[in-house]
């Protein structure tokens, strides 16, 4: 996979974040907290495990120590969680653009939140990150409408790239 078609994937995945963000937002605080059945019991703890996940990986790939879950002492509000979840997102963006497409065939080594061990080509964690975001973006948008919530900027990767 190029390293091109990543980077445009991570965009997406910054420009979906944004327009989920836009509706939960929009629904407020208490839809946030509503409890639902879904994977989940929450928004806010659907949209708070995308933001661990993407972090996570970012931390494992670069080697840099992090706590699970990013989000467990987290205490703003919407907005300023959206924030958190834009900055991961724009990280991406920035890590994969600073790599040549060589970059993406290395083997990362790591440890799951289990502690187990596994190794996976870069490219392979890169899209598992924003296909994981995508996943979960959608049982958003399913809990959303279970609280009345049914108007949504389109998220479809073909909506972004038109």
């Amino acid at each position: 996979m190029s390293g091109n078609l990543l980077l445009r994937y991570a965009n997406y995945n910054k420009w979906a974040n944004q327009r989920i963000f836009n509706a939960i937002v929009g629904a407020g605080e208490t839809v946030a907290d509503t409890e639902m059945k879904s994977s989940f019991s929450t928004v806010r703890k659907t949209i708070y495990h995308i933001y661990d996940s993407q972090h996570t990986w970012i931390m494992r790939i670069q080697n840099k120590p992090y706590s699970w879950p990013p989000s467990k002492d987290f205490k703003g509000d919407l907005n300023e969680f959206s924030k958190l979840l834009i900055e991961s997102s724009q990280e991406w963006i920035n890590y994969i653009s600073n790599l040549n497409d060589e970059d993406f065939k290395k083997i990362i080594s790591y440890k799951n939140t289990k502690g187990i061990d596994h190794q996976t080509p870069l490219e392979e964690i890169i899209m598992h990150c924003f296909n994981h975001s995508t996943y979960h973006r959608g049982q958003l948008v399913t809990m959303l409408r279970q609280a009345g919530v049914n108007s949504f900027e389109p998220m479809d990767f073909i909506a972004f790239v038109r």
